[in-house]
């Protein structure tokens, strides 16, 4: 081989090397950027809803070991479709006993829980959302009088690109846990 076909081939490696490098950095820089973010449906069961100015907080009396129901959406924006794989409140005491994912009928609006089928892995393609029901089972622990507990979001863990991500998603509203006062 002449030294001119072996700084050709040389260069050809190099140029190849040099694409594949910007196309692996450029799936983890899209992976790492997807976001999943709240979609239009939210709710908790025989909640309270207030609303003032921007926020809206669904409240419900903290009852020991019972249990709140709440209904969100997670939404995923593209580009690329999702599997969302898991669901958690992200309040280490506030544990999901039932988690079903709920195929919304868009001319009813139906989020009973009797429209819901037990959560799975569900893949979300760009632009749709996943409706979910969750029944929290709440701690049977004495709590202070007057105090509560709030979040307004979901841990959710998927896959995006074969890569697996986790992320805190709103929820579109606080879910607060308040315990009475007492007079």
């Amino acid at each position: 081989m002449t030294a001119i076909a072996v700084t050709r081939r040389r260069k050809l490696v190099l140029a190849v090397v040099v694409v594949a490098a910007v196309l692996a950095g450029a799936d983890v820089w899209t992976v790492n950027s997807h976001r999943l973010e709240n979609g239009s449906s939210w709710g908790s069961i025989n909640a309270e809803i207030r609303s003032v100015g921007p926020l809206t907080e669904a409240r419900q009396p903290f009852v020991r070991g019972g249990q709140v129901s709440l209904v969100a959406s997670i939404r995923n924006p593209g580009p690329w479709p999702v599997t969302i794989t898991d669901v958690t409140t992200g309040v280490d005491y506030l544990k999901i006993a039932q988690l079903t994912m709920i195929h919304v009928d868009e001319n009813t609006r139906d989020f009973r829980s009797s429209a819901s089928v037990p959560f799975g892995a569900a893949k979300v393609g760009k632009g749709e959302e996943l409706t979910i029901f969750a029944t929290i089972t709440l701690p049977d622990v004495e709590r202070a009088p007057g105090s509560s507990t709030s979040f307004d979001t979901l841990t959710v863990a998927y896959r995006v690109l074969g890569q697996s991500r986790r992320q805190q998603v709103p929820m579109g509203f606080y879910l607060t846990l308040y315990t009475a006062t007492t007079t």
